[in-house]
């Protein structure tokens, strides 16, 4: 019997299908600039999405913040001690008369100068140069305060040059031997070194002769100089003597 041949079956092979070739073109590469702006977008919009259910933060920059640092700083030790020393004899008897030595510096400041707690940490904050002039007005403004006082008046300019002193471009004092009256050319000099704070230390060298006066003598002598012949301002010994201080008059 025949044997029947067995057929072979040809493998069919898969039709290959041509790639389609894009039209699109590849996006130009981003420079490092343009990534990281981006990505800040990114993170932006992401960071706005998620605090839309979150509650608002404090701002660490308000201005309540920012004046209770001033409240700090008129609270510190030196600062209070300083601050005391810038009442004149009057003001400090009446702190002494009506018992406010017990009191917080900001409740006396208040209670002598007849003003708010709120204008005094202002006020001394301007009268120990933890802040400007424009600032005054600006916290002023902000807690509904009259923008004109005490703590707005111009401070002195001293010219060692044409030995001139000015408030608010008006000439007050004119010292016209700055060679000779030297010990007045040193207090205004070290004023106006420190933009006219309203104390500073007796700022007069000590004396090499033997039988010259004693420093608070010198620095009386100085102060009574300084006052001759001047307006708008005064100068005063403070601190029994060991330093000086002025004010508007």
């Amino acid at each position: 019997m025949a044997k029947k041949k067995q057929s072979k079956r040809k493998k069919s092979t898969p039709k290959k299908v041509p790639k389609k070739v894009s039209t699109l073109k590849k996006p130009a590469p981003c420079s490092p600039a343009t990534k990281a702006t981006k990505d800040a977008a990114m993170s932006h919009d992401h960071a706005q999405d998620s605090n839309e259910n979150e509650p608002a933060r404090p701002n660490p920059f308000s201005d309540k913040a920012r004046f209770q640092e001033l409240v700090m700083k008129v609270r510190l030790p030196i600062i209070i001690a300083r601050t005391m020393d810038t009442f004149s004899d009057a003001e400090q008897q009446r702190i002494i008369d009506e018992g406010l030595t017990s009191f917080s510096i900001i409740d006396i400041w208040a209670r002598i100068k007849g003003v708010s707690q709120e204008r005094a940490v202002v006020e001394m904050a301007y009268e120990n140069n933890f802040i400007t002039e424009p600032d005054v007005r600006r916290w002023l403004r902000i807690l509904g305060e009259e923008v004109t006082g005490g703590a707005a008046l111009p401070r002195p300019e001293w010219d060692r040059k044409t030995g001139e002193l000015r408030l608010g471009g008006t000439i007050i004092k004119r010292v016209r031997r700055l060679k000779v009256a030297s010990n007045v050319t040193i207090i205004l000099g070290v004023f106006q070194d420190v933009e006219w704070s309203s104390y500073i230390d007796d700022p007069l060298p000590p004396s090499k002769r033997k039988l010259e006066q004693t420093s608070v003598q010198r620095l009386q002598d100085a102060i009574k100089s300084l006052n001759k012949n001047l307006e708008m301002i005064r100068f005063r010994s403070t601190n029994r003597g060991r330093g000086i201080a002025w004010e508007h008059v």
